[in-house]
């Protein structure tokens, strides 16, 4: 109860003894959402929308990386979300062609994209805005256009558990750690997909898929992750 009590309630320092003390991931507050973090967010995304809510340049090739973070990827546009730009960070720890919010219509032409990659970003957003951007993305896919998703997997996680490690801590990391808010299983995606207008879906692997274009998966990330593609 005293652990819970100053995990909850105790100054930042004794939360921060207690996290080093039990050293389990749980306990870190590193994710943990508050109102001070919405706000930003949201006044982010209301400034971007207004003042950045630009169209892709016509000048690159039409290859979309969505949520590319710090991660540049050349022969793709390489796009995220709005707040990158207020990173206090050098110039040169960050490049960027275009910047959006996932949760909205996107300022881009029908049947624009040869294809779409996403690594690691679609579990940052809920089901809901999960099932807008994928029509998003579908209506502005060029007919024939491969839509290429790596995500932490469920059923890749759950296989990684180690000694001392509960099922719960496991769905903790999926669902909570890292910023999370969405899990997924190849059979979740395919109803989604499907309900965003899909018809053609598939679970790949890592570094194989239908589009060699869009094989650009981070070896780092091989691990657990899963793989899945879809065309228009």
């Amino acid at each position: 109860m005293n652990l819970i009590y100053a995990i909850k309630f105790g100054n930042r320092q004794h939360r921060q003894n207690l996290v080093m003390a039990t050293d389990r991931a749980i306990y870190a507050r590193t994710y943990v959402w508050n109102w001070k973090y919405l706000f930003k967010y949201e006044a982010a995304s209301l400034l971007g929308r207004i003042f950045y809510n630009r169209r892709p340049s016509l000048r690159k090739p039409r290859l979309l990386h969505l949520g590319c973070g710090f991660t540049y990827l050349e022969g793709f546009v390489n796009a995220d979300f709005f707040f990158l730009r207020w990173i206090p960070l050098k110039k040169s720890a960050i490049k960027y062609d275009w910047l959006l919010d996932f949760r909205y219509r996107f300022n881009c032409p029908d049947n624009y994209w040869e294809g779409v990659f996403t690594e690691h970003t679609i579990e940052h957003l809920h089901y809901s805005d999960c099932l807008k951007l994928f029509k998003e993305l579908r209506r502005t896919m060029k007919p024939g256009a491969w839509l290429r998703i790596c995500v932490p997997g469920l059923e890749g996680y759950m296989a990684l558990q180690q000694a001392g490690q509960s099922a719960a801590e496991i769905i903790y990391d999926l669902a909570q750690n890292w910023g999370h808010v969405s899990v997924w299983d190849a059979s979740l995606f395919f109803t989604v997909l499907k309900d965003a207008g899909f018809d053609v879906m598939h679970e790949a692997t890592y570094m194989q898929g239908a589009d060699e274009r869009l094989l650009r998966d981070s070896k780092g990330r091989s691990t657990g992750s899963l793989y899945v593609e879809a065309q228009k």
